[in-house]
């Protein structure tokens, strides 16, 4: 389905899903009969478009820093909303080593989960495609989700978006961001996570058909230079695929 709206004549629903728009009204009424538990999300710059798109969803006022590898808060909206920028941690050989990444998680996890009905929505895939081997992702992933496993609260993973080679981007090919290795690692993350019974909400296939709104092959959001936050630096703002894949998560995390 699909249809226009707004400034974006290709705002979409996924294949064979009737998805609800979620607005403030509407995820402050399911939140508070669910008990207003907090939203938790944690990944690197596609969770951190995501942050914004729900804190804006939410009608949130706060200024935010734009800089990369920063935790991120939005107090002012209920539910609470916070995002954890996880930091790539390396052994001594230069190999990706998930132990430390999620020691610094952990920490970051007990200081923001409050209770049990807390939701946290996490994504990984990034990490491994742009800084470790593909062979290392299915031993990752296994790491993560029985540390998943264990949190007192309610988890869902994403998983890796579609990627697409925009005009002049070799570079992107050439470091490894490539869309079958994107299909690769989300396939080992969904056996890992299902063998937890984690569930994992598929942004990847909603994603796949829209290579007209990337700004680079691999996020959807807009750079509005003529926007500066305080820094001087370009708010970036989720585009129409952004927010749709903001509404699908939204969507999985009130229906369970």
């Amino acid at each position: 389905g699909g249809g226009a709206q707004g400034d974006d004549e290709y705002v979409w629903l996924p294949w064979r899903c009737r998805l609800e728009s979620m607005g403030e009204s509407e995820i402050r009424d399911w939140w508070s009969r669910a008990g207003n538990p907090r939203i938790l999300i944690a990944g690197s710059s596609q969770q951190r478009t995501l942050f914004f798109d729900i804190a804006k969803m939410l009608g949130s006022t706060q200024n935010q820093p734009r800089k990369y590898w920063t935790d991120l808060e939005a107090t002012d909206v209920s539910p609470a909303l916070f995002f954890h920028w996880m930091v790539p941690e390396y052994d001594m050989e230069g190999y990706l080593d998930y132990s430390l990444l999620l020691e610094a998680f952990g920490e970051w996890l007990q200081k923001h989960l409050s209770k049990a009905d807390d939701i946290l929505v996490i994504q990984t895939s990034v990490h491994d495609i742009h800084l470790g081997s593909l062979g290392e992702y299915p031993a990752h992933m296994a790491t993560l989700s029985h540390f998943l496993a264990r949190l007192p609260c309610r988890v869902f993973f994403r998983s890796g978006d579609a990627l697409h080679i925009p005009p002049g981007g070799r570079h992107i090919v050439e470091r490894g961001l490539r869309d079958p290795r994107m299909q690769a690692v989300n396939r080992a993350a969904a056996r890992a996570m299902a063998a937890v019974g984690i569930p994992v909400i598929d942004s990847h296939s909603p994603s796949i058909a829209r290579p007209d709104k990337t700004l680079d092959g691999y996020h959807y959001f807009d750079r509005h230079t003529e926007d500066l936050d305080a820094a001087g630096v370009e708010v970036c703002i989720g585009n129409s695929v952004a927010r749709t894949l903001a509404n699908l998560i939204l969507n999985a995390v009130a229906s369970l």
